[in-house]
């Protein structure tokens, strides 16, 4: 016997629809962020980190070597990335404690960004920079 949601009053009830993302089609509009690590072995400079970053129009990626992941330095690291290629009007970001302090609330505030948040837990839901990071750990266990 197979068990049909839709036939059932329980599965339409509790059956919630996707939310939408709207298409993005202006560099820059929104760039997902992430951090990948740590990383084994060390590299040569003491960096065990990746901060990751993916232009969700362009699908531009970047990625930045960090020793560590102290909210300071990853702001730090995405003023660099903002500095060379412009700053977004929204970043999206898992809810790392790097990402939800006050320090980068105060950053998005000076840079008018817009900070987003995915769901605690679902990394799927920024999918873009994570299908980038699987790449990446990819090309580095090659080199």
């Amino acid at each position: 016997m197979r068990y049909l949601p839709e036939k059932c009053d329980k599965g339409r009830v509790t059956k919630v629809p996707l939310g939408h993302m709207p298409l993005i089609d202006t560099p820059f509009k929104r760039v997902a962020v992430d951090i990948v690590g740590p990383i084994s072995p060390t590299s040569k400079h003491g960096n065990r980190y990746i901060l990751t970053l993916v232009d969700y129009a362009t699908r531009f990626p970047e990625a930045v070597p960090l020793r560590n992941i102290d909210t300071e330095r990853v702001a730090e690291a995405l003023v660099d990335i903002f500095s060379r290629v412009g700053v977004p009007s929204e970043i999206l970001t898992d809810r790392g404690s790097q990402f939800t302090s006050d320090v980068m609330k105060e950053v998005s505030r000076l840079l008018s960004l817009r900070q987003l948040t995915t769901t605690p837990y679902h990394p799927i839901c920024n999918g873009l920079v994570e299908k980038f990071n699987g790449t990446l750990k990819r090309m580095l266990k090659h080199v």
